[in-house]
């Protein structure tokens, strides 16, 4: 896993601010995504790149296809890339990945290979960067928000939440360094019930309870989620855009984790408008944040069930035509 540099003439028009890109082994999502970072043309990409699953014939191609993608670099730019010779799975290969990042640099965007963003994200994730650079209450600025639609009217630009989003997303060194793979303070927090008073709702803290127990047994494969915990544990805040500058785009039965589409959690992106309208009270919205738990966790049983009937309906042969037609009248 040898880290490389390419190297390309100074400019000083393209965006000024470090980019990652977070691929695989899906080369056509790839292109779109480095496509829309190219409209901004960043004088420093950083790539990430896992390794191909034992098991999986034709992950080998693929991966070479997905990091073949960035050779398109075609503007003047310091591309590096650490790439995994063998798979090291999400968990780990994102977070050595983002080590490596912030060894290198203090402040970074973060897109991976399925969150297209609308070019304003850019700009947005810039100016909160600097805004926001030196107070450690802040550990991200993300490019998803969970207000729900109808109080999307609000005045401002932007609004704090206690809940992460990783589709899109930047962040700085001193944030990230409080990222702890073993969740060393989790024990203390559940022992003390201190999911609860974050949300003040018994589901939300049951929810939160159960994912980090099964993050701290090895069997739930997210590194996000650990951030969270970090973000928690040191009673941070993220700032979102009150409208989504990212749309997801790799759902399906190619993707690691969005292989069902959650009704409601991909709705279009759109542009954010400058100059941004800033939100003058340093407080979450809570109520947005348990509306967002309730939207896309604590699904009805019925529902849950067809998204897997769904998933096995995609796996099997599928029906004669005639089994399809609905029944003659009569």
């Amino acid at each position: 896993m040898a880290p490389r540099t390419r190297t390309g003439t100074h400019d000083d028009t393209g965006f000024d601010r470090p980019v990652v890109l977070i691929l695989f082994n899906r080369p056509a999502v790839t292109r779109r995504i480095l496509d829309a970072i190219a409209q901004v043309r960043p004088r420093h990409l950083l790539v990430i790149a896992d390794g191909p699953r034992p098991g999986h014939p034709t992950d080998a191609e693929r991966c070479h296809a997905a990091r073949a993608v960035i050779d398109r670099v075609d503007w003047p730019c310091r591309v590096e890339t650490n790439f995994a010779a063998a798979n090291m799975g999400t968990r780990h290969r994102i977070a050595s990945g983002l080590d490596w990042v912030f060894e290198r640099v203090e402040e970074a965007l973060v897109l991976e290979d399925d969150c297209l963003p609308d070019p304003t994200f850019f700009p947005f994730c810039a100016e909160l960067l600097d805004r926001f650079r030196d107070d450690a209450r802040v550990f991200a600025v993300c490019g998803r928000s969970s207000m729900p639609a109808g109080r999307r009217n609000q005045p401002y630009s932007y609004y704090y939440s206690t809940l992460f989003a990783s589709w899109g997303w930047a962040t700085w060194r001193r944030a990230w360094r409080q990222f702890d793979m073993d969740m060393r303070l989790w024990p203390q927090m559940r022992r003390e019930d201190r999911l609860l008073d974050l949300f003040n709702d018994r589901a939300a803290a049951r929810f939160w309870t159960s994912t980090f127990d099964l993050l701290q047994a090895d069997r739930l494969n997210s590194w996000a989620y650990r951030f969270q915990l970090a973000c928690w544990v040191n009673n941070g805040l993220v700032v979102k855009p009150t409208r989504h500058l990212i749309r997801n785009i790799g759902f399906g039965e190619d993707a690691t984790l969005t292989k069902d589409v959650i009704p409601g959690v991909n709705d279009q992106a759109g542009p954010v408008a400058f100059p941004l309208r800033h939100f003058p009270l340093m407080l979450p919205d809570r109520q947005s944040d348990l509306d967002d738990l309730r939207r896309r966790y604590f699904r009805p049983l019925h529902r849950r069930a067809l998204f897997k009937l769904r998933r096995l309906a995609r796996r099997l042969p599928l029906l004669p035509q005639r089994a399809l037609q609905p029944a003659a009248e009569g």
